[in-house]
């Protein structure tokens, strides 16, 4: 799965018309979520959609998200949800494979076929290939759907300093305020690179945008807050100034190791056993000011193997 993968998923659930509209070439007026687990195996398809377009056409969108591995063949994948799909709801189907990160997919044509013994066809099939890394990124800024902005990160970007600005002042007159907060939280939680976070949290703050206003953050401050709550209380209890610092201490201590946890949780899904490895880590590191860094490298890192180097041997 791919790091980007849960922002991509909950930035096309905040405006999914805009994004059927972009891959299904025609204006969509409504998109319903259907469900997403197809019979059999317990096969899950990324995301899926029923379309109502304003033609009067009604359209099945389904779509997969690949990075630049994948356990599994995405053609035989995709046949396979295809095959299900078309049994389960018996509509017009388009499906669509957004690939993430520098050279996924660059093999994928989308169209397939099986051959028999005599060389004739006898199996094709095809989906939508979009290479989002191939993407112009100032060809996002002239469709007039802000929801798409947010893919910035994914996309090339070959002049940040001028398109990012320009992305983000559209970004922020997005109304309403909700949506705003939604999309500004996907565009920080879609860029790959460091430097371009940066960049966009100072035009966020030159906007007056509160970066803790915004969903994501906001979660993890209430939470490090109730972290500082327990930890006071912890040393209340305790009768003494003394206990009062180390109950505190402690407190902060442990509410920076959840934030890690939850950060990474969030943004990478890694499995069970890599968070337990992970939280076993983090109970052995008691230094307030390593714990930081690492809260900040979990929000800004773009892979799991970037925070191999912080964490204790």
């Amino acid at each position: 799965m791919a790091p980007t993968d849960n922002p991509l998923k909950q930035l096309i659930a905040a405006s999914p018309t805009d994004f059927a509209s972009w891959l299904l070439d025609a204006q969509a007026v409504a998109a319903t979520p259907l469900d997403i687990e197809l019979p059999a195996d317990s096969l899950r398809a990324d995301q899926l959609y029923r379309v109502q377009l304003e033609d009067g056409r009604e359209v099945l969108l389904h779509l997969e998200f690949q990075g630049r591995t994948s356990k599994e063949s995405m053609p035989q994948r995709m046949l396979e949800y295809q095959v299900r799909l078309l049994r389960r709801y018996a509509s017009q189907l388009c499906s669509v494979v957004l690939y993430l990160g520098q050279g996924a997919g660059a093999n994928d044509s989308g169209v397939h076929t099986i051959r028999d013994c005599t060389g004739e066809a006898q199996l094709s099939w095809r989906y939508r290939v979009v290479r989002l890394w191939e993407l112009d990124a100032r060809e996002l800024l002239t469709l007039g759907r802000p929801a798409l902005l947010a893919l910035v990160g994914q996309t090339r970007l070959e002049e940040p300093e001028l398109i990012l600005p320009a992305v983000i002042t559209q970004l922020h007159q997005v109304t309403p305020p909700a949506l705003r907060s939604r999309l500004v939280s996907a565009l920080l939680a879609l860029l790959s690179d460091e430097e371009l976070i940066a960049m966009a949290e100072n035009i966020l703050s030159s906007l007056e945008e509160d970066l803790m206003e915004l969903p994501y953050y906001r979660r993890l401050r209430q939470e490090h807050e109730v972290g500082l709550e327990q930890g006071l209380e912890q040393g209340l209890e305790q009768g003494l100034e003394q206990g009062l610092e180390v109950g505190l201490e402690q407190g902060q201590l442990e509410q920076l190791r959840h934030d890690i946890l939850e950060a990474v949780t969030i943004r990478f899904e890694p499995n069970v056993t890599f968070q337990e490895s992970l939280a076993r880590q983090l109970a052995g590191i008691s230094d307030q000011a390593t714990l930081k860094r690492l809260f900040t490298a979990a929000l800004r890192a773009p892979s799991l193997k970037a925070l191999d180097p912080l964490l204790p041997r």
